[in-house]
């Protein structure tokens, strides 16, 4: 056995008290470990006997929480709470960590019921042991989400049940190297014309393409109709001769869209010829 074992078991501590305690009420030591003495305050000394926990014993409880009234359940964490007169526990956990009810309270009533004492002070909050573990950098109360000074990540500590959740916020583009970014990063489909910048932006984008061959019957006229389902009225349709095997040569006058079901009418100075091919392609605004 360890030759500097003073009490082998640290459940229960002859300590000094806060002036006029007695036997069965809570007293704090230090700023967030409250116990329940056994004895009352010795006058001379200043001491007395403590259980630091854990056990059960029949203590005040207030059925509220920090917002207001609040129906204590089973189980439900309770706290510390001197703002109370006299001192009593509750569920505001912007108080001190305590324990946990064995029995119910009605919402708004003040009751005497088990308590069972935990001897870990609060798990969450500034202060505690989970925030000392962690470091500094940490802000916030009991139960709520605690930020430390880490880039782009959030600790959030929540009070019931007890969970640690560690969240990134992303990078932002002063992170980022300046090559960082490459084409092997960029998922496939994952650019859309809302992402480009406005200098690149194209105002319209070739939607329908072709090249459509003038057959020799029925004999080539001066109108050649192209189908080309789904074509707008506001498309714009640019056209060229790919392969003029006739005589003379052919030029374009105009077209005409026909949205059902679907097709444009090319207009041309002369008739061409068979076999001569006509490239084509359809326009349309770019959303």
């Amino acid at each position: 056995m360890a030759d500097n074992l003073i009490m082998k078991e640290g459940k229960y501590l002859n300590v000094a008290v806060t002036a006029s305690k007695t036997s069965g009420e809570i007293d704090l030591l230090g700023s967030k470990f409250p116990v329940v003495l056994l004895t009352d305050r010795d006058s001379t000394s200043g001491y007395a006997s403590v259980d630091v926990g854990p056990a059960v014993y029949d203590l005040s409880v207030v059925a509220k929480n920090a917002d207001g009234n609040s129906a204590v359940a089973v189980w439900d964490r309770l706290y510390w709470d001197t703002g109370q007169s006299p001192d009593a526990l509750s569920k505001d956990d912007s108080k001190i960590f305590f324990g946990y009810a064995l029995e119910t309270v009605t919402t708004g009533e003040t009751a005497t019921i088990n308590v069972l004492k935990w001897p870990a002070p609060d798990a969450v909050g500034a202060g505690s042991i989970l925030a000392n573990a962690l470091g500094d950098g940490l802000s916030g109360g009991a139960g709520t989400a605690l930020t430390p000074a880490v880039d782009d990540t959030t600790i959030e500590v929540c009070a019931s049940p007890v969970q640690l959740q560690v969240k990134a916020l992303g990078v932002d583009t002063a992170q980022l190297a300046a090559d960082a970014v490459d084409g092997t990063k960029i998922a496939d489909d994952a650019v859309s014309l809302e992402h480009l910048d406005s200098g690149i932006t194209p105002a319209y984008l070739v939607k329908f393409a072709g090249n459509e061959t003038i057959l020799a019957s029925p004999s080539p006229d001066t109108t050649t109709e192209i189908t080309c389902v789904g074509i707008a009225e506001t498309d714009i349709v640019i056209a060229m001769i790919k392969t003029n095997g006739g005589s003379p040569k052919v030029n374009f006058v105009s077209y005409t869209i026909t949205t059902s079901p679907g097709s444009f009418t090319l207009t041309t100075d002369t008739a061409p010829t068979a076999d001569d091919i006509i490239s084509w392609m359809v326009l349309r605004a770019a959303a």
